[in-house]
């Protein structure tokens, strides 16, 4: 499952990389299928779900798909970009409340 988890980091950070190369471009954020991204991870084991993008930040989540859900307490991740501030999160639910010592072992830190 950890392995696994790779699929749902390197969407992420994906979609962070196209994010900030968009945004120098634009006066706002784009969403996944502005940037030509699919809902799901390309491994299958994660739904990306955002919100709407504006000028000054983007929010994704990763949610586990399948029998990567068991992936606790990893099995959602979020990356959220407001302004300067970065903050990549995690949790067993979609309030991704994981503590930072779980939290960086999610995002392999």
């Amino acid at each position: 499952l950890r392995v696994h988890r790779g699929d749902a980091l390197a969407t992420l950070a994906n979609v962070h990389l196209q994010q900030q190369r968009h945004r120098s471009n634009h006066p706002n954020f784009a969403t996944l299928g502005e940037l030509g991204i699919a809902t799901t991870s390309p491994g299958g084991r994660y739904r990306l779900q955002e919100q709407s993008p504006t000028a000054s930040g983007f929010f994704v989540m990763a949610s586990a798909l399948g029998t990567q859900a068991a992936d606790l307490p990893c099995s959602h991740l979020l990356l959220e970009v407001a302004g300067a501030d970065t903050r990549l999160a995690s949790g067993p639910d979609a309030e991704v409340g994981n503590a930072d010592t779980d939290n960086q072992r999610c995002w392999g830190k």
